[in-house]
């Protein structure tokens, strides 16, 4: 049993669904992101070569056209990525069922603070994110190029952290009320 799905399992006392942005690209196509690889590679070379042989502008105009374009035609941009905070008797859970690292890397993720290990947590009004630190545990693991998740878990890691979630998309949501009524510790709110 892949221990992802095994940590879900436990009923939560409550759920809240909730996304926050992360910059992704605007193309995030396999062949884009291959091709720009090959380009960031040669475009020294072509540096290079133009220097040794004082000349071949034209050479050095072209790659400097394509590797521009590139790096230009693929701005990233702020995309919402869906997550649950879930509330358990001793402890906090937040589920990213898909986290975007790049074409290639997509990893279901899950942080997990006990209350009694939480040394802070702050909500920011103005820019609207959430802080908590504390002796969080880290589980990931990695889809597939089949898009089903790997049956063993990549990472598993334990330390002290901070967790750090912009939650602009959700002005719908009371974060303050609902981490007031089911975390047992203080939440400070401030402005910033």
């Amino acid at each position: 049993m892949n221990r992802l799905a095994a940590e879900l399992r436990a009923p939560a006392n409550y759920t809240l669904n909730f996304n926050f942005p992360i910059k992704m690209r605007k193309n995030n196509s396999l062949s884009i992101y291959r091709l720009r690889q090959v380009v960031y590679a040669l475009y020294p070379l072509v540096i290079i070569f133009w220097y040794l042989n004082e000349g071949y502008h034209y050479l050095l105009l072209g790659w400097s056209i394509v590797f521009f374009g590139l790096l230009f035609y693929d701005r990233k941009k702020d995309t919402p990525v869906p997550a649950e905070l879930r509330f358990y008797d001793n402890y906090l859970l937040i589920y990213v069922p898909k986290r975007f690292y790049d074409p290639k890397l997509i990893t279901a993720e899950i942080q997990r603070i006990e209350y009694d290990k939480i040394t802070e947590c702050i909500y920011y009004q103005e820019s609207l994110d959430l802080e908590i630190s504390g002796d969080i545990r880290y589980l990931s693991a990695e889809y597939n190029e089949y898009g089903r998740l790997s049956s063993a878990v990549e990472e598993e890691l334990e330390k002290e952290d901070t967790i750090w979630y912009m939650i602009r998309f959700n002005e719908d949501v009371d974060f303050v009320a609902v981490l007031k009524k089911y975390l047992p510790i203080k939440v400070d709110i401030e402005d910033y």
